[in-house]
């Protein structure tokens, strides 16, 4: 779908972890979205961070 489109993609649902974050942009999405997947809101923010900063 990203070859496809010429707008930004952005992953919304399913992202239960960093890593899958890491694969979404990794496989051309724009912007990830993570909705119920954040409930230790200060630990997970900062795994995500790490996770998507390289």
């Amino acid at each position: 779908m990203i070859e496809k489109i010429q707008v930004p993609a952005i992953c919304e649902g399913g992202i239960a972890s960093p890593a899958m974050a890491r694969e979404a942009i990794d496989l051309g999405a724009f912007a990830v979205v993570v909705g119920t997947a954040i409930t230790g809101i200060d630990v997970l923010v900062r795994n995500y961070r790490s996770a998507l900063s390289s």
